[in-house]
């Protein structure tokens, strides 16, 4: 008899085994005796190989070995993988703390302190401005030189910047995040979650578990060998599949 399985993504192939058999039959007569029936049969077989490039730190099991469903087989280098994880996770914190804070809007806090500042700030451009016109007034007499003047123009010109973006700053505070900002940082949190989900996924591939229950039915690799996508490091087969 003959059986075929493929497990997707596993490479399985086919082991042939010779099955000799005995059979019991009944002749017309009523007599009994033995047939002897020569056939083949198939037995799963399957290849573990990694997905990606890496060393072998460890194999866990050794040719002819038991092994069971979701076992682990071969451990890969994964100190690249792990970092990466780490830094996506840092990357997931830091896009989920700018959306926390633009969603939260401007604290009372904050508002009270930018209000503040545009106060001082006004403050300070009122009397640059009157600096300014009580020089202009003495370089009109012939009392002061002209740098006076420039210098005090200056002085009034920052002031009544400061003053300007003391007050920009307020109105933005006051109006909170924009929307287009929301539904980007939105966007970031959720493009950072697929980042970390990629390098979780990379990180698993460094863990080889093994597909079904069965034997180790040969080993193609050492523990320090580099591991490539596709090259069988263990061969297993399914006993039960005969």
């Amino acid at each position: 008899m003959t059986r075929r399985l493929k497990l997707g993504g596993a490479g399985a192939l086919v082991l042939l085994l010779v099955l000799a058999a005995t059979w019991t039959v009944r002749r017309l007569d009523g007599e009994d005796r033995a047939v002897a029936v020569t056939g083949t049969i198939e037995a799963l077989q399957v290849d573990v190989s990694a997905k990606i490039t890496a060393r072998i730190v460890e194999r866990t099991v050794a040719e002819s070995q038991p092994v069971e469903r979701g076992q682990l087989l071969v451990r890969l280098a994964d100190a690249e993988p792990a970092a990466e994880v780490r830094r996506a996770e840092a990357a997931v914190r830091t896009a989920q703390a700018q959306l926390s804070d633009l969603a939260a809007g401007a604290r009372s806090q904050e508002i009270e302190q930018a209000r503040a500042a545009l106060r001082n700030a006004t403050v300070t451009r009122e009397w640059a401005e009157r600096e300014l016109a009580r020089v202009r007034q003495l370089f009109a007499k012939e009392l002061v030189a002209f740098q006076e003047v420039d210098r005090a123009v200056n002085a009034f010109d920052a002031a009544l910047a400061n003053e300007t973006g003391a007050r920009e700053k307020l109105a933005l505070l006051e109006a909170g995040p924009r929307p287009d900002a929301v539904v980007a940082a939105r966007a970031q949190v959720a493009e950072a979650h697929s980042a970390l989900a990629l390098a979780q996924a990379r990180l698993a591939d460094t863990r080889l578990v093994s597909p079904l229950t069965g034997l180790v039915l040969r080993k193609a690799m050492e523990v320090g060998e580099t591991a490539t996508p596709g090259a069988p490091i263990l061969t297993l087969m399914d006993p039960n599949d005969l």
